[in-house]
C-alpha cells in the first residue's frame, strides 16, 4: 500500500495559510480584549481617546515585552480596586521602595468635591457635572489633582499614589487652574487659604 505524500510546495503553502489564519485569529482576539479592557477602564471616553483607539488597533507595534511583564506583575499594586495599565503599578512599587510608604505623613491634603456651575469649554465630555480636587502643600508648592465625572464622587479619601501623580503648581498657576472650573475669586481665595 502506497502512502500519498503531498509535494513540498503544497505543504509549505498549507503551512503558510494556517499560520496566517492563526495570526489573524490571535490579532482579532487580542484586539477585542484590549477594547473591552479600555472600555471598562473608561479610557475610550478620556481626552486621549484617539491615542487609545490607535493603541487598540496597532497593538502589535505598541507592545514592549518588558512593559507587558511589568504590567502583569504590578497591575494591582497601588490604589485599592484599581487596575494600573502600562508601568504605573511598577512606578508605584518603585516609589514605595525609594521613598517609603510614609512619604506624605507630614502633609494634610484637602479634598474638595463640588458640582460644576457650567460646562468646561476645553473638556470634550458633555456630561461632566462634578469635580473632585485634591490639594496639598509641600515645600512651598501646591500638589494639585483634579478629577471630573458625570456622577457625584462617593468618597473624599485619598492615597499616596494619587499624590504621586499630582502636578506641582505655584499659587498663581493654581488660581488659573481653578478659574477653568468656573469658580469665582472669593471661592478661589478661600480654597487656597484652607490648603
Amino acid at each position: 500500500m502506497a502512502i500519498n505524500i503531498a509535494p513540498p510546495e503544497k505543504i509549505n503553502a498549507v503551512f503558510i495559510y494556517d499560520f496566517i489564519v492563526f495570526i489573524t485569529i490571535v490579532y482579532i482576539h487580542v484586539t477585542i480584549r484590549y477594547y473591552i479592557k479600555y472600555k471598562k477602564a473608561g479610557l475610550l471616553n478620556s481626552p486621549d481617546r484617539n491615542k487609545h483607539i490607535k493603541s487598540i488597533i496597532i497593538w502589535p507595534l505598541c507592545i514592549n515585552p518588558f512593559s507587558r511583564i511589568f504590567e502583569k506583575l504590578f497591575m494591582h499594586y497601588g490604589d485599592a480596586n484599581t487596575v494600573n495599565f502600562g508601568l504605573t503599578g511598577f512606578k508605584n512599587f518603585y516609589t514605595d521602595i525609594l521613598k517609603g510608604k510614609d512619604r506624605y505623613k507630614d502633609i494634610k491634603p484637602t479634598v474638595l468635591m463640588f458640582k460644576l456651575k457650567k460646562p468646561i469649554e476645553s473638556n470634550p465630555f458633555e456630561d461632566v457635572k462634578h469635580a473632585r480636587l485634591l490639594l496639598a502643600k509641600k515645600k512651598g508648592k501646591i500638589l494639585y489633582s483634579c478629577g471630573l465625572s458625570s456622577k457625584p464622587f462617593g468618597s473624599d479619601s485619598w492615597s499616596i499614589y494619587e499624590l504621586d501623580r499630582a502636578i506641582t503648581l505655584s499659587r498663581a498657576e493654581l488660581e488659573v487652574k481653578l478659574k477653568t472650573l468656573h469658580l469665582d475669586d472669593c471661592k478661589i481665595n478661600k480654597i487656597i487659604q484652607n490648603i
